[in-house]
Parts: structure tokens; C-alpha cells; sequence
């Protein structure tokens, strides 16, 4: 019955192209105090622009432009609104059909990579980057109207979207300060939220805390995983890059005390 289902809507959705959705995109609620996901790409796409010329002195790639005028599109579609977990892959195949290279198509699925500790990681840079904002931006806006779990409850998934952005920034070699992100995701924000630097350092600590449960469980040295993880810098990668080359030295020195 489930697969007819999708049958159905999937003919339903064939009437209407991927790209003549954005606008239905309005009507769809990403937060109460966060407006919808036309306001989250707008978000996505300031965010991209700000990256791309002002940190990483890069000209967008036409592939980038092109998926952005169908990024999210499919959360409009009945297939997806029936069967969410299809998100992005449900973008992708809609926007192959329709004639979009495959370059582009497969933007709009793997800018949601990676989803677990196991899964596929995004294949181009523009697929990397975009993941990397995406995920980003639920972060700070999330917790920027209070949502930064602090218990076990947390209904927007924050830990999951926190560790999956630590595995893409550490597998990935994302080398970037992420103060600057951080400032700029936070002003494209309603104008009725409050910005400051206790909310910014509330969320670096709760990445950091993530990246320390991960060192810890690569070593026995606490002062060692604590002094990396909740060291004063906003360039997560740096972190993982110094830990290693300390663990790696420790034991260099214990083999040479051995001999």
C-alpha cells in the first residue's frame, strides 16, 4: 500500500517542476520564531555568498547557482511531505528528470550529508560547503530562540546535527575559522532576535563538549583531550589536526623510553 502511495504522489508531483516551488516554500515552517524555509534559504544562500567572496576569495561555480534555484524545493513536493525521510533524494532524481546535470542534481541530496556516523560524505566542494552551512545555520538558529538542548530533550535533533558536522569539518579538512560564520549566520536572523557573544561562546562550548566526548575516547589523558577541545579557537578542524600530532608525539616519546 506504501509503495502505491508513492506511486500516486510521485504522478502528482510530475505535473508541477522542481524549480516553480520555491515560492510554496513560504507556506512551510522551519520555527515559530524562525519564519519558513523560504526565509532558511535565503539564509543558506547569504550565508554561501558570504563564504564563497569574503572567506574563501572564491567565485561561485555555475553547478552552485543553478542548485540554489532548487535547493529545498522537494520539502514542497507530496512525495515528501508523505515520506520526509526521502528529502534531497526525492530533489535530486526530480531535478535529473527534468534535466539538470548531475553535478547540480546531486547537490540537492548531498548537501544533507552526512546524516550518521557511517554515511557517505558530500563528493564535491560545493556539496561540502553547502552541508557544512546547512548545518550550521540549523545550529545557530536553533539556539539562537533557545533550543540548544540542555537535557535529554532535544525535538530539532541539535546533537545529531552537531556531530555530523564535526565528522564533515574532521573528514573533510574544512580549515576555517567559524567566528566569522558564526557573526554573519547570526545578523541574517530576525531583527527581534538578540545577538550576543554569550549565545556564540553557549554554542561553541556545546560543539567543543562533542569534540571532547570523541578525544576521550582516543585517549586516556583527560588534560590533554579537555586542553584541545576547549581551547580559544573557533577553528574546529585545528583541533583534531593538534590532538593527533600530540597523541602521536606521547607515544613516539613512550616507544623511545622503552628501548
Amino acid at each position: 500500500a506504501r509503495l502505491e502511495d508513492a506511486l500516486f504522489y510521485f504522478n502528482k508531483d510530475k505535473k508541477t517542476l522542481l524549480k516553480d516551488l520555491r515560492e510554496s516554500l513560504t507556506n512551510i515552517n522551519f520555527h515559530p520564531k524562525l519564519g519558513s524555509y523560504a526565509d532558511k534559504v535565503r539564509r543558506l544562500n547569504d550565508l554561501t555568498e558570504y563564504l564563497y567572496k569574503t572567506i574563501l576569495k572564491q567565485k561561485i561555480s555555475d553547478n552552485l547557482k543553478d542548485a540554489f534555484t532548487l535547493i529545498k524545493n522537494d520539502k514542497a513536493t507530496h512525495l515528501v511531505s508523505e515520506f520526509s525521510k526521502l528529502e534531497g533524494v526525492v530533489g535530486m532524481n526530480y531535478a535529473l528528470s527534468q534535466g539538470y546535470s548531475k553535478e547540480v542534481s546531486a547537490i540537492l541530496s548531498e548537501h544533507y550529508l552526512p546524516t550518521s556516523d557511517t554515511s557517505h560524505l558530500p563528493s564535491t566542494d560545493d556539496s561540502r560547503y553547502l552541508s557544512l552551512l546547512d548545518k550550521l545555520d540549523n545550529i545557530v538558529a536553533f539556539s539562537s530562540v533557545g533550543e540548544l538542548p540542555k537535557g535529554s530533550n532535544d525535538p530539532y535533533e541539535i546533537r545529531k546535527i552537531v556531530y555530523n558536522l564535526i565528522r564533515l569539518i574532521k573528514e573533510s579538512k574544512i580549515d576555517l575559522d567559524f567566528n566569522e560564520l558564526f557573526n554573519y549566520n547570526f545578523s541574517l536572523l530576525n531583527s527581534n532576535i538578540i545577538y550576543n557573544d554569550k549565545i556564540k561562546g553557549e554554542i561553541a562550548h556545546f560543539i567543543n563538549q562533542r569534540i571532547y566526548q570523541i578525544f576521550k575516547s582516543q585517549t586516556e589523558n583527560d588534560r590533554l583531550a579537555k586542553g584541545i577541545a576547549f581551547s580559544n579557537t573557533y577553528n574546529f578542524y585545528m583541533k583534531f589536526v593538534l590532538f593527533d600530532e600530540l597523541v602521536r608525539l606521547i607515544k613516539d616519546s613512550a616507544k623511545s623510553d622503552l628501548i
